[in-house]
C-alpha cells in the first residue's frame, strides 16, 4: 500500500494542542452560534471564561490531543471525496453525478453501454437517537450568572441563548426582588416558604394520583359511589367537570350572559376557577355564576336520585327568573350595609397628597400579568399612569403583590412620596398593614414594598371594593395588549376617559 502520510505530516499530527490554542478557537466562533449538545453557544463561555476555562481546557485537550488531522486532510483524502473537507463541497458531488447522467443519455455511439445504480443510503443523523430535551449547567454554575445585576432582573439575552424557549418562559416567570440580597431557599409549594417533610410527602402522593388516577373528589366525599359521568359517562366525575367542563354544563353556560360565554378557563380546580372568575368578573355576573352552577349541580342530582333530566331552554329559564326575583328581592329589602373600612367608590384624597390605585389582570394560559397603576391628586386629576406586561406565575394573590410592588417603584421614580395607595386585594393591603410576611413569593414582595415605602415621607394604605378601582383595572386589562412597559404622565388614555 502505498504511503501517503509523510514523515513531516507526523511529527505535526503528533504535536499536543496548547490551551492558548483552544482559547483561541472558541473567542473565534459565532458567539449565538448553534449551540453544542450541552445547550450553550460560544457567548456563555467567553463571557465567563473565568469560571469555566480550566474545565475546558481539560476536556477539550483530553478530546483533541494526537488529533491534527485537519492540517492534511485534503492531502490523505480521496479527490473524489467532496464532504467534510476544508475547501470542497458535498454539492460538487451533484454536479458530477448530473454530467455523468447527461453525458450517458447523450451518447447516440458505441457498442458499450453504462449503467447508474440509485442507492438509497440512510443519512448519519437518521441513526441518532434523540437527545433529552434537559439541558444541564456546570456545577458550579450560580444562578446568579443570569442574572442582570444593573437591574436585579433576568438577563433575557442569556436567558433565551441558553435554554429552549418553554424553559426560557418558566424562568422568567420566577419573581426577582428589586434589591441586592443573600440567595435564600425557598419552597413554593407551602404558602410560608418553609419545607416540611409533610408537604412534601403530600406533594409526592398527589404526583403519584395524577400519574396513574385517583378517586374524583365526589367519590372521596361519598357523594357518589359511582366514578362515572351520569350525562356524559366518562370516568372519573370531577366537580370541575361536572359544574364546568362537561359538553352538557357548556351547553348551559353558552345560553348565559356574554361576560360568562366569553369566559374560557380550563384545566383548574373548583376553587382556582372561582378565584380566576372573582378576578375577571363582576359582582352580579358572579351572582349569575352562582345560580346556574348550582341549578347545573341540581340537575345532575335530579338525573341520579329521580331519573329526571331538565332540558336546557327550561334550565335557561328557570335560571332567568331567579337572577330576577333575587335582584327584585334586593332592591325592595333595605339592610344596612355595615361598615367594613372599605368603600365602592373612588374618592379624592386630602389636600396636598396623592392616591394611587392598582390592579392586575391575568393571562393564566401564557403565564402572564398586567399591571395598571393610577396617580391621581385631590381634584381627581390624572397625574400619571403605569401599564406594564410581564412573565409571572399567574397565582391571583402573587400578581396582586407584583402589581403592588410595580405600582410603587413606578410611584417613587416620578418622584411622589406622599401617597395613599388603594387596591381591591384584601389580603395584600392587610399583609401591608401587619407587616406580618413569611418567606413566600408574596411575602418577599410585601416586604421589598415595604422597604421602598419607608423611604416616602408618608404613606397609607387602604382597601377599596372592585366598583371603586374600576380605572386601574380597565388600565390592568389594557396593559395585556402592551409590549412591555408603559409609563404616561399627564395624559389621559383613552381607554379610561370615560370613566373619569
Amino acid at each position: 500500500m502505498e504511503q501517503v502520510v509523510t514523515e513531516d505530516m507526523n511529527s505535526t499530527l503528533s504535536k499536543h494542542f496548547t490551551a492558548e490554542e483552544i482559547k483561541a478557537s472558541i473567542f473565534s466562533m459565532n458567539p449565538l452560534g448553534s449551540p453544542g449538545s450541552d445547550g450553550f453557544p460560544a457567548k456563555f463561555f467567553t463571557e465567563h471564561w473565568d469560571t469555566v476555562g480550566s474545565r475546558v481546557y481539560e476536556a477539550a485537550l483530553e478530546a483533541l490531543n494526537g488529533c491534527r488531522l485537519k492540517a492534511v486532510l485534503t492531502e490523505i483524502i480521496s479527490p473524489t471525496q467532496t464532504a467534510f473537507v476544508l475547501g470542497r463541497l458535498i454539492t460538487d458531488n451533484i454536479i458530477v453525478a448530473f454530467e455523468s447522467l447527461h453525458t450517458m443519455k447523450a451518447r447516440l455511439k458505441g457498442n458499450d453501454g453504462f449503467m447508474a445504480l440509485k442507492l438509497d443510503m440512510s443519512k448519519a443523523y437518521d441513526r441518532i437517537e434523540p437527545q433529552s430535551s434537559t439541558r444541564f449547567l456546570p456545577v458550579d454554575t450560580k444562578v446568579a450568572l443570569l442574572i442582570d445585576h444593573s437591574t436585579n432582573q433576568w438577563n433575557l439575552p442569556m436567558l433565551e441563548a441558553i435554554f429552549k424557549c418553554t424553559e426560557a418562559g418558566i424562568i422568567k416567570s420566577i419573581p426577582l426582588s428589586p434589591f441586592q440580597k443573600p440567595d435564600k431557599l425557598i419552597w413554593r409549594c407551602t404558602p410560608t416558604g418553609t419545607f416540611l417533610v409533610k408537604n412534601a410527602y403530600y406533594l409526592k402522593e398527589e404526583m403519584d394520583k395524577r400519574e396513574v388516577g385517583q378517586a374524583s373528589e365526589l367519590e372521596k366525599r361519598k357523594v357518589t359511589k359511582d366514578a362515572s359521568r351520569p350525562i356524559c359517562h366518562l370516568c372519573p366525575e370531577s366537580i370541575e367537570h361536572a359544574l364546568w367542563e362537561c359538553s352538557s354544563a357548556q351547553d348551559v353556560w353558552g345560553q348565559s350572559s356574554r361576560k360568562l360565554q366569553k369566559t374560557k378557563l380550563q384545566s383548574q380546580t373548583f376553587k382556582q376557577l372561582l378565584e380566576s372568575l372573582f378576578e375577571l368578573l363582576e359582582d352580579e355576573v358572579m351572582i349569575e355564576f352562582a345560580i346556574i352552577a348550582w341549578m347545573i349541580w341540581k340537575r345532575r342530582n335530579d338525573l341520579i336520585f329521580n331519573n329526571t333530566f331538565t332540558h336546557l331552554n327550561s334550565l335557561t329559564q328557570q335560571a332567568k327568573v331567579f337572577i330576577k326575583e333575587l335582584s327584585q328581592l334586593q332592591h325592595a329589602t333595605k339592610f344596612p350595609t355595615p361598615d367594613l373600612g372599605r368603600s365602592s367608590q373612588w374618592e379624592a384624597p386630602p389636600r396636598g397628597k396623592l392616591k394611587l390605585n392598582w390592579d392586575v389582570a391575568l393571562e393564566k394560559n401564557n403565564c402572564k400579568v398586567g399591571v395598571g397603576a393610577v396617580i391621581r391628586d385631590w381634584e381627581g386629576t390624572v397625574k400619571a399612569t403605569m401599564r406594564k406586561k410581564h412573565d409571572l406565575y399567574p397565582d391571583p394573590l402573587l400578581a396582586e403583590a407584583y402589581a403592588l410592588l410595580q405600582a410603587t417603584i413606578f410611584c417613587k421614580s416620578l418622584g411622589w412620596k406622599e401617597i395613599i395607595l388603594e387596591g381591591d386585594s384584601l389580603q395584600v393591603v392587610n399583609f401591608l398593614k401587619t407587616g406580618e410576611v413569611n418567606d413566600s413569593y408574596v411575602g418577599t414582595m410585601i416586604r421589598d414594598t415595604k422597604s421602598i415605602l419607608n423611604s416616602f415621607t408618608s404613606w397609607t394604605v387602604r382597601h377599596i371594593l372592585r366598583a371603586g378601582n374600576v380605572v386601574a383595572h380597565v388600565l390592568s386589562r389594557d396593559a395585556l395588549s402592551s409590549r412591555d412597559s408603559i409609563w404616561s404622565v399627564g395624559t389621559i388614555l383613552t381607554c379610561i376617559q370615560t370613566l373619569l
